[in-house]
């Protein structure tokens, strides 16, 4: 009997698919990696996210403060545990900190996170 001697053409292919699948993997380690890296900060203060939102649930907003240190909004709670969120400044920063009580907008939607996660 003789042995099946080995089909080079063959063998090359194979070595393509090998090498073809092994860039894939690399991309998409790559993608994961920029993903986490640059892109996961918009995930998380996406409006969208529903874990924000059962973060506001149990946690109080932090305080945004200026650059000097005075505080320009923060959150009281009453007696019965109602959050509001008081503006030292009234209208005066309106358009820079913006809302968080219908609809974020401004600073209050941009670190909406970190308002979120802050004490």
């Amino acid at each position: 009997m003789k042995k099946a001697s080995p089909n080079p053409k063959a063998n090359k292919n194979i070595l393509k698919i090998t090498y073809v699948m092994a860039g894939l993997f690399l991309a998409l380690a790559a993608y994961l990696g920029y993903f986490l890296q640059v892109k996961s900060e918009d995930i998380i203060n996406n409006s969208y996210n529903a874990r924000l939102d059962s973060f506001s649930d149990r946690i109080i907003r932090g305080k945004i403060l200026s650059d000097d240190g005075t505080v320009l909004v923060e959150t009281q709670v009453d007696a019965e545990g109602n959050e509001t969120r008081v503006y030292a400044y009234g209208g005066v920063f309106d358009h820079v900190l913006g809302y968080s009580a219908k609809g974020k907008t401004g600073i209050e939607a941009l670190a909406n996170f970190y308002l979120l996660t802050s004490m």
